[in-house]
């Protein structure tokens, strides 16, 4: 079940964020990297998405697996937990996530994906429209920006009561 985070979630959001952020990035970049991440999803940053109703958390049997986060078109903070990874709960989080885009009559998603999970967005039917890079302290860190059309939502996921 995917839902609407609510304030005494903050918490709960912000750990599952920082703890997949520390245990699955080392992986592929260096801690200064992985530490500007952290910087920048902040508690003070998931506290204001989810006072603006933006943060959702996912959830399978009781327990919470993964969080999601929408700004008007753009879908950010995307994580699964590392044990919960590769069994498409992101890609299920994700769909409902671009569901919620949909019903508020918004044609395109859009999504800032790093160079390790780019090709997971390409999968999901995402495109590159931009590269760019991030300077960190000497170090580059490249980054696409990647959109899909929305238009055709899927409300199985409402009507299953797989959100809200």
């Amino acid at each position: 079940m995917i839902y609407q985070a609510k304030p005494e979630d903050l918490k709960t959001v912000t750990n599952l964020v920082h703890r997949t952020l520390k245990e699955c990035y080392p992986s592929y970049f260096s801690q200064q990297i992985v530490t500007f991440f952290i910087h920048h999803h902040t508690e003070e940053a998931v506290k204001e998405d989810i006072v603006n109703a933006n943060v959702f958390l996912m959830e399978s049997d009781g327990y919470i697996v993964g969080t999601g986060t929408i700004k008007e078109n753009e879908i950010k903070r995307l994580f699964i937990l590392p044990q919960y990874q590769h069994n498409q709960f992101g890609s299920e989080l994700l769909a409902c996530l671009e569901d919620d885009i949909a019903i508020k009559e918004i044609t395109t998603a859009q999504v800032y994906a790093h160079l390790h999970i780019y090709q997971w967005y390409q999968k999901c039917g995402y495109h590159i429209i931009a590269e760019s890079a991030i300077d960190i302290n000497g170090e580059q860190l490249p980054y696409y920006c990647m959109e899909k059309d929305v238009t055709a939502m899927n409300l199985d996921h409402l009507y299953q009561g797989l959100m809200f």
